[in-house]
């Protein structure tokens, strides 16, 4: 689960917003994040996160429990 401009979160990056995507109930966020612009988040359609822009560099991160380590391909 990542975190938006969460100063708690253990683990935090900037990431900077590529595109938005609106699907009903959520938006899919596509981040440019070190320096790979493929990170996709998938964030709930509130009134919140309404003020994400294109080309907006953000604070994001996560807790440390939900992270996964996964093999490289």
């Amino acid at each position: 689960r990542v975190l938006f401009a969460e100063p708690s979160a253990p683990n935090q990056l900037e990431g900077r917003v590529v595109e938005l995507i609106y699907l009903g109930d959520h938006i899919r966020c596509r981040m440019e994040v070190a320096g790979r612009d493929d990170f996709i988040v998938k964030i709930p359609n509130s009134a919140k996160h309404s003020v994400l822009k294109v080309g907006e560099t953000i604070p994001i991160g996560w807790l440390t429990n939900d992270c996964r380590a996964l093999d490289a391909a």
